[in-house]
């Protein structure tokens, strides 16, 4: 069906896809001149860092209006000066495009670059009348609802209310996704109930939403220095918790409905989302919306206050979860069905887990019935096997045993690919935006073609406990056989790679550009990586038998091998120099170095919360330290790296930004300890940065600094032969 605008629009229309596709033409997604594709017998030329700040990520969300006659799309902006940079999951810089069925109307709808706001989510209302999307639009940093109105060409602010995105509401208009996350996948956070009608989870009129931890911390931050300085009232911050504590006062978030043609709105109902243990870093609740658009079925976390103490005390537990029926057409409390020993229950007595799919990303949503009266939900037994489904009336009755839905229809039947995304996997992956499998109406990417990665290889050799391992090695940009090259090692514990994983990627590509060797070995986790292990003896065992076989096949100089990590690589790479002093220098990013100091430390993103809503976590399981460090003083300190930091004598350089979960103060420990011996230590910081770098700017002066870095200590002959 070919897609129709009224006729006083269609001038506006045809002069807007006239720029949009202009904008195409000259590649508004590359850098590496005019042209999408490169020209047969073109050149290419290396990678640079302009090349990793212009990649984009798949495009997402896609939405195909009930007439088919227009497909929406959200698409990424690559990473210019301009943007505002707040870690959404690249949402800050996203458009929502749309294209007419017979491929006559390429448009970017929102073109937030002009403003650098953000445009994700499109849902089309049941007529296909309007498209609905989120967007950052605005300076108090909410995400707001905004409606494109079809028939009048108009894009405008649904409600000045902010959206939480706390809320996951599956999407039934989404094509399929080619990977889930969070925020990528096939939730929305807001639902059509009607053709005029939106419902969401709002935060209180006036407040300003959390949409992001770091966003929060910044502002909190800044409110309450503002205070200090002033003098005038206190800055104060108390925590309080354990027996007799007082209860915790939460803002509720409130379910809202809005009415797009009488511009009205109203409260639902309201939750206390803050007193849930997080199903996961976002969404502590996925609901779903009856066939007749008039009650909303909600799973959401348990307080731990609900669940027995056998269940709390058990360390390998999932959270369990209870179940609300909302009315959404008058406002009305939570009608919430407890997950008990006598509803949902585990063989052994334990409360069940409730819609947990790691398979379709994320949890389960309920699965109505069409006569809308009652739920299915899915129950874990066990965190392999043993599930079952009941179905909850929304009368109240108790549970009772169910068959699973045939083929959970609801979530594997997709309207029909009209727009399908076409993936080229390479040093870019290539997107190719197709139209009914024949017409490709726009290409991101591209330039991708035009760079010399250079060639990986797969390397076979034996760890150091006799096993057979594979490592990754990419090759320099213009390669000699029989040359030896200077080699970077990037270590990552636990990491194993494969033989068949040899696509270049843009990190290892820019090394490469420099001349140098990538090693990438694997790192078999001891025992599994799924029960307490002293990790620090075992770093050397993946790493050094790659490094010797790299030198034995006649790839990499001996004598100029240099080491990096991030992460949990971080702290890989402190426990290397401490072991080996073969390295010429080293960068350590974001890493733990001092696990005894690591325990308990808040998330930056929550710090300046008055109440952090959960109790501070210990250490990540990845450490396999098995308990808490008063249980295991010994384990702590002779799997830290700061307890062998007189043993390190390689140049480092610390990576960090102040902001990152790892907490700055462990790279400030490794680096004073390291001052103080008189070793040479650099400490590269980035203020308003997490765990990974989301500024431009700080990304390609990041990779300046460790590209001059390495080189510094690049003092060695011209490349030397066999």
């Amino acid at each position: 069906m070919r897609a129709s605008l009224p006729s006083n629009q269609r001038v506006i229309v045809v002069n807007i896809v006239r720029a949009s596709l202009l904008l195409v033409s000259v590649g508004v997604i590359t850098s590496r001149g005019d042209a999408q594709h490169a020209a047969p017998g073109h050149s290419r030329s290396p990678a640079t860092i302009d090349d990793i700040l212009n990649q984009v990520a798949e495009p997402q969300q896609i939405a195909v209006s009930p007439d088919s006659a227009w497909v929406a799309v959200t698409i990424d902006r690559p990473s210019t000066a301009g943007e505002r940079y707040r870690d959404l999951n690249s949402f800050d810089q996203s458009d929502v495009w749309l294209f007419s069925s017979d491929g006559r109307v390429r448009r970017n709808l929102t073109q937030g670059r002009a403003d650098a706001s953000g445009w994700w989510e499109p849902l089309w209302s049941p007529d296909g009348q309007r498209l609905a999307m989120l967007s950052t639009r605005g300076t108090d940093g909410n995400i707001r609802l905004y409606v494109w109105d079809r028939h009048r060409d108009r894009l405008e602010l649904a409600t000045p209310r902010g959206v939480s995105l706390r809320l996951a509401l599956r999407s039934p208009t989404y094509q399929r996704l080619a990977y889930c996350s969070w925020l990528r996948s096939n939730f929305a956070h807001y639902r059509w109930v009607s053709d005029t009608t939106l419902v969401f989870l709002a935060f209180p009129s006036g407040t300003t939403a959390e949409w992001h931890d770091l966003t929060e911390a910044r502002r909190e931050a800044n409110r309450a220095w503002a205070l200090q300085e002033r003098g005038t009232a206190p800055s104060v911050s108390v925590l309080d918790a354990g027996p007799g504590s007082p209860p915790i006062a939460f803002s509720p978030l409130e379910l809202t409905r809005v009415d797009i043609g009488s511009h009205t709105t109203a409260t639902l109902a309201r939750i206390r989302m803050d007193e849930y243990r997080y199903m996961s870093t976002t969404y502590p609740a996925v609901g779903s919306v009856s066939p007749d658009g008039r009650t909303l079925a909600l799973l959401a976390v348990m307080p731990p206050s609900e669940e027995p103490a056998s269940v709390r005390s058990d360390p390998n537990h999932l959270p369990g979860f209870r179940l609300a029926f909302v009315p959404l057409d008058r406002p009305a409390p939570f009608q919430w069905v407890a997950v008990d020993s006598t509803g949902f229950s585990g063989t052994d007595g334990r409360a069940g887990d409730l819609g947990t799919d790691v398979t379709n990303c994320g949890p389960r949503r309920p699965v109505w019935s069409a006569d809308g009266r009652s739920v299915l939900v899915h129950v874990l037994r066990d965190v392999i096997a043993d599930d079952r489904w009941y179905s909850v009336a929304i009368d109240g009755a108790r549970p009772v045993p169910a068959e699973a839905p045939v083929a959970m229809a609801s979530d594997t039947i997709r309207p029909r690919l009209m727009l399908e995304v076409k993936r080229s996997p390479g040093l870019y992956d290539r997107y190719d935006l197709v139209l009914h499998g024949r017409d490709t109406v726009l290409t991101l990417n591209a330039h991708g073609s035009e760079i010399d990665a250079g060639r990986k290889v797969a390397i076979t050799y034996r760890g150091m406990d006799g096993d057979s391992l594979i490592a990754l090695l990419q090759l320099p940009v213009g390669y000699v056989a029989g040359r030896r090259y200077p080699m970077v090692a990037v270590v990552y514990s636990g990491d194993i790679k494969k033989s068949d994983d040899t696509v270049p990627n843009m990190d290892d590509a820019l090394w490469a550009s420099h001349g140098y060797l990538v090693l990438r070995p694997s790192m078999p986790a001891p025992g599994g990586g799924n029960q307490p292990a002293d990790v620090f003896v075992d770093l050397p065992k993946g790493v050094f038998p790659a490094i010797d076989r790299a030198i034995e096949l006649g790839y990499a100089d001996p004598n100029r091998i240099w080491l990096m990590g991030h992460s949990f690589g971080g702290y890989t790479t402190y426990g290397l120099v401490a072991i080996s002093n073969r390295f010429k220098a080293a960068i350590a990013e974001a890493g733990p170095a001092d696990f005894i100091s690591f325990y308990g430390t808040f998330y930056t993103g929550w710090r300046y919360r008055d109440s952090l809503g959960v109790a501070p976590s210990g250490v990540p399981g990845q450490l396999q330290l098995g308990g808490a460090p008063w249980e295991n003083w010994e384990r702590y300190l002779r799997n830290s790296a700061l307890s062998y930091v007189d043993r390190i004598h390689t140049p480092l350089m610390i990576v960090q930004g102040d902001f990152d979960g790892v907490p700055i103060q462990q790279g400030e420990e490794m680096f004073s300890a390291l001052s103080t011996l008189g070793r040479r230590v650099e400490f590269v910081r980035y203020w308003g940065e997490g765990h990974w770098l989301v500024s431009p700017a700080n990304i390609r002066d990041k990779w300046e600094r460790e590209i001059a870095w390495f080189d510094t200590f690049l003092k060695a002959p011209a490349d030397s032969t066999h």
